[in-house]
């Protein structure tokens, strides 16, 4: 199955296949004449939210280009225009990880569609953070309820079968198997919060494999991004482990023409009101208002703080009553709290 890496990764000026769309991979929104305010001044370009990540495309020059995993994002937030800041335009600020390194990404956009852009990203970004059982392994979760699977939308079920023992123990551990069209699920009849689902997106091989001590067994074996696993199965007659194994191989195939990410954006109607309690709800998205926008600088130079080498001198602070970290510049911590308040 081709390697997902769209929604995992941060990668910078990429080749022509890096900004190209992988299968399934689909262009929810586009926006044009946007600008890469922090790695590229004055220059312009095309920004495309997919339903994996955010692509950013110079015009004039499609070898400089970004490309962010929605994985990677730990903080989103947007600036509706306002002519009476320094910078009318929307801006969208999104704060990312990948690896040992952090990331800022400021985008700033004149065209009046670019609120509804930032907006919709926001709503993808939720979805993917709800939908992980589609794309990441998942070991002891809470999607088997009473012995049954709880099935996600859009999946259905193929086979389900008892008397699976699972070879990851010395001794084997006897339980139920289930086969969907997105993932295989397994959990322990002792104990059905000892289970695993590992969506087909992360397997990398699926195969026969001869073991001395259960005889054949189903071997999956999963990518890097899932800890490059080896799974075991077992279950008798033999012949039910041979149709187990060409089912899932076909399965497989088959998932691989047309993956199944689990993000979709749906557009919702809403009243003004709901829309702000609703996202002061959102633990890792966050859409911050016209209102709340007037300490916005302050906020983003305290998580972004370019040029520090080493850390700074302890002062006393009288609103904290305690010894903090010398502040850059005009900040300070009465003006944070404000920002969180």
């Amino acid at each position: 199955m081709q390697f997902t890496w769209q929604d995992r990764e941060i990668r910078f000026d990429g080749d022509k296949y890096t900004t190209a769309l992988r299968t399934s991979e689909e262009i929810v929104q586009e926006l044009p004449d946007v600008e890469d305010c922090k790695g590229s001044n004055n220059e312009t370009g095309r920004l495309l939210v997919t339903n994996l990540r955010i692509i950013w495309i110079y015009k004039m020059n499609q070898k400089t280009n970004l490309s962010v995993g929605y994985d990677t994002i730990r903080r989103l937030s947007f600036q509706d225009p306002n002519p009476n800041f320094i910078d009318p335009r929307a801006v969208l600020n999104i704060s990312a990880k990948y690896n040992d390194g952090r990331f800022e990404f400021i985008f700033a956009c004149a065209n009046p569609k670019a609120s509804k852009v930032y907006r919709v990203l926001a709503e993808l970004q939720k979805s993917y953070a709800a939908t992980r059982l589609y794309r990441d392994l998942k070991l002891r979760g809470g999607f088997i309820k009473n012995k049954q699977l709880q099935l996600l939308p859009g999946e259905t079920m193929v086979r389900k079968l008892q008397g699976v023992f699972n070879l990851s123990a010395e001794q084997g551990n006897l339980g139920t198997f289930f086969v969907t069209s997105i993932r295989v699920v397994w959990f322990a009849e002792m104990a059905e919060n000892f289970n695993i689902s590992i969506p087909y997106i992360q397997i990398t091989k699926i195969v026969l494999r001869q073991s001395s001590k259960f005889g054949n067994a189903l071997v999956l074996q999963t990518n890097s991004f899932s800890g490059n696993y080896t799974l075991g199965f077992s279950i008798d007659p033999e012949a039910m482990l041979k149709t187990l194994h060409q089912e899932l191989t076909t399965l497989y195939e088959v998932y691989a023409k047309k993956p199944n990410f689990g993000v979709k954006y749906t557009p919702r109607k809403r009243r003004h009101s709901e829309e702000k309690r609703l996202a002061a709800k959102e633990d890792d998205v966050q859409i911050v208002t016209t209102s709340q926008m007037e300490h916005f600088d302050t906020l983003t130079r305290y998580y972004a703080d370019p040029g520090k080498g080493t850390d700074r001198k302890p002062v006393y602070d009288e609103h904290l009553g305690l010894a903090v970290e010398n502040m850059n510049g005009e900040m300070s911590t009465d003006k944070l709290w404000v920002v969180v308040a």
